[in-house]
């Protein structure tokens, strides 16, 4: 998980985010009444055992609620670089990827 993903990619997904997600999760990630946490030791005992692709295949097969996989993979690879930011993994040279297989291949620890 580490520098699996650019600070201009993690930018984006802050972006995109904020439009689709924190209305319910939060505005820091830091969860809502309905929605939980994305950041933090709840979500990291939650997903950290698995493998980053795991929380883009939730994203894209029940996120925004309602208009499931509306953002497409490239929106949701970038939200996901966010919460990698947000959980205090640094950024490198090379973007998230969007593909599945590549995707499965990062661990979140």
């Amino acid at each position: 998980s580490s520098g699996v993903y650019t600070e201009a990619q993690a930018a984006r997904g802050k972006q995109f985010y904020a439009d689709n997600c924190a209305q319910c999760h939060g505005g820091d990630a830091d969860g809502g009444e309905d929605a939980p946490a994305l950041a933090g030791t709840s979500f990291m005992k939650k997903w950290g055992a698995l493998p980053v692709g795991a929380e883009h295949a939730f994203i894209d097969k029940n996120m925004p609620p309602g208009n499931a996989g509306a953002l497409g993979a490239d929106q949701e690879s970038d939200i996901v670089a966010f919460l990698l930011s947000k959980n205090g993994f640094p950024a490198g040279a090379t973007a998230l990827p969007t593909d599945p297989a590549g995707l499965n291949a990062i661990a979140w620890k």
